[in-house]
């Protein structure tokens, strides 16, 4: 099937006003729209416990086949899935590279993308990910 990859969901120190089920379906079907077959797995990392129900309701809006590429890890299981050298220490691993680092050449792609969405498609999104662009690039 050539390289697949893991689609890793750090939800540690998440809170109720963070869980947004249309969003998450729309990121994975995002996701999967522009990598259909390299997708091996989602790991769902630290699931909190108020995040439960919520995780359960967003599980039965998913087809069978997404339900089965979800599991929920915590800090020991992660490594069944993911080798420790690949992992950044503030996930228990020991890689150097930090995954939160945004390459400032990805901006152009982003820029690129956002141009091809119709108005509508880009203004609805928009108020979802405001927030969350906001807290990531300040």
């Amino acid at each position: 099937m050539g390289r697949q990859w893991i689609l890793l969901c750090d939800l540690s120190e998440c809170a109720v006003r963070n869980f947004d089920i249309p969003l998450l379906i729309w990121g994975l079907v995002n996701y999967l729209d522009n990598y259909p077959s390299g997708l091996k797995r989602v790991l769902v990392y630290n699931l909190p416990w108020v995040g439960k129900p919520f995780f359960k309701t967003f599980c039965k809006l998913l087809p069978k086949p997404l339900k089965e590429l979800l599991v929920v890890v915590d800090k020991t299981e992660i490594f069944n899935y993911i080798p420790k050298q690949s992992l950044p220490a503030y996930l228990g691993g020991c890689a150097d590279q930090d995954p939160r680092h945004i390459d400032e050449t990805c901006f152009e792609d982003l820029r690129q993308y956002l141009h091809k969405l119709p108005d509508s498609v880009f203004n609805k999104e928009l108020k979802k990910c405001e927030k969350v662009i906001s807290e990531v690039w300040g």
